[in-house]
Formats: structure tokens, C-alpha cells, sequence
């Protein structure tokens, strides 16, 4: 039930209440011939309606309690979220950082590898010189070879 439909009930069951009692009074003690005591016979039914006034608003109380707990509970859930969010944003930074220094080992083990296999090609030539190359290609085969060592370690001298 929608909440206009719910007061439009609400209202009807009121003014029928209002109209039984009036016509219980009327029924018990008769026609009233003053306006006063006509005022006088809905006196309980203004009580009762006070009360139900007071019970509305204890209710209202005890509900907006629970819908206070329940956001409290709400908020802590989003609290402890946001913890356990920054705990592994922590963790994903440190991997991060740890996988940079991997990154940066294995350059430098590339650069060492590139470096070594330039020296033995160079040791190569050395060392058979005239079976690989004539000695036009060997020079300049040499020549890049000492090209490379030089761009990977300055402090290379052949």
C-alpha cells in the first residue's frame, strides 16, 4: 500500500470512529439541548485521539532509533571497507615498488648479458680472425663490436 493510500485509510477509519461515537453518545444520553454539552460528549474521543497522537510520536521516536543504529552500522561497514581498501592499495604499492626493482634487475642483468656475449663475439675475432672474415669485414666487424662494449661500459678499452 502506497503512503497517500495508507493516510487516505487512516483518515476514513478516523472519521468513522468520530461519527460511531457520536452517535453511541447521542444513542446513551440523547439529543444534548446546549452547544456545550454537545462539545462535552466527544471529550473521551479527544482523549483517545491525544493518546493515539502520544503512541504516534513514541513510535516515530523508537523508529528513527532503529534507522539511527542501522546507518551507524551502515557507516562502520564503510569504515572498515575503506581500511581493508587502504590495506591493499598499501600492498599493491610495495608490490609495485618490489616489481620496479625487478624491473631494473633484469635491465642490468640484459645490459651484463648484451656486454658479455659482445666480448666473447670480439674474443671470437681475436682469436680467428682470418677463418670468419676477410680482414676488411674482420676490422669492421672489431670496430662495431668495440662500438657496442663502448655504449655499454664507458670505461671499456680495448
Amino acid at each position: 500500500m502506497k503512503p497517500w493510500q495508507r493516510f487516505g485509510l487512516a483518515a476514513v477509519l478516523v472519521f468513522a470512529f468520530w461519527l460511531i461515537s457520536w452517535g453511541l453518545i447521542t444513542w446513551q444520553l440523547g439529543n444534548p439541548d446546549k452547544p456545550g454539552v454537545f462539545g462535552d460528549m466527544f471529550g473521551a474521543v479527544n482523549a483517545l485521539f491525544s493518546g493515539l497522537a502520544f503512541a504516534g510520536i513514541i513510535v516515530a521516536l523508537f523508529l528513527q532509533r532503529q534507522d539511527l543504529e542501522m546507518q551507524r552500522d551502515v557507516l562502520n561497514l564503510q569504515m572498515e571497507e575503506i581500511r581493508l581498501q587502504r590495506e591493499e592499495l598499501a600492498r599493491s604499492a610495495v608490490a609495485q615498488e618490489e616489481q620496479v626493482v625487478a624491473v631494473k634487475r633484469q635491465s642490468e642483468t640484459l645490459r651484463v648479458t648484451a656486454e658479455l656475449n659482445a666480448r666473447a663475439s670480439l674474443m671470437q675475432a681475436y682469436i680467428h680472425p682470418s677463418e670468419t672474415y676477410s680482414k676488411d669485414k674482420w676490422e669492421h666487424h672489431l670496430a662495431q663490436l668495440e662500438r657496442v662494449l663502448e655504449e655499454l661500459d664507458p670505461e671499456f678499452t680495448p
